[in-house]
């Protein structure tokens, strides 16, 4: 039932960009033709006594027979927890693992306060993941019970000088 949990299609590309002392450099990465299965705290709200995901207020009840996920109980119920391909995910994604954009002052400016080089820059890291089915979990997890710890994001200002 579906593909393997690791990715078939592994990728990445890394343009650079410089022109008139402003400078880019981006890394995307990503991955495709995998699948993520569901299971435990990650699929049943309250199972072994713990919280539900916020996604999972939108259950089924005879007033809202068109909800996205199944009937909530208080504890997970044998029909609830049967392994189904309704749990199943893509964990196909396109991340922007890091990108920086920085500016070199002028050469000529730079060496008249005595300085061989002045640039700034702004980085970033795990800035924006784009995935379809994987809205509430981190497509890289390879813990399918919702039991890991999620990519930080990091941004970075800085300066480099050059004596």
């Amino acid at each position: 039932m579906g593909n393997t949990p690791t990715p078939e299609l592994i990728y990445g590309f890394s343009p650079t960009i410089s022109y008139k002392g402003f400078d880019v450099n981006i890394l995307f990465q990503g991955a495709g033709i995998g699948s993520f299965y569901l299971d435990q705290q990650a699929a049943w709200p309250f199972f072994n006594s713990g919280s539900a995901l916020a996604a999972s207020l939108d259950y089924w009840t005879p007033e809202n027979p068109g909800a996205t996920y199944p009937r909530v109980l208080s504890v997970p119920g044998q029909n609830t927890v049967q392994v189904s391909d309704w749990w199943l995910r893509k964990s196909n994604y396109l991340r922007l693992k890091a990108a920086e954009v920085g500016y070199t002052l002028p050469a000529r400016a730079v060496s008249k306060i005595g300085l061989q080089m002045i640039r700034v820059y702004v980085s970033g890291q795990n800035l924006l993941t784009w995935t379809k089915d994987m809205k509430d979990f981190d497509p890289e997890a390879s813990q399918q019970q919702g039991q890991f710890y999620p990519q930080q994001k990091v941004i970075t200002l800085g300066l480099n000088v050059t004596f």
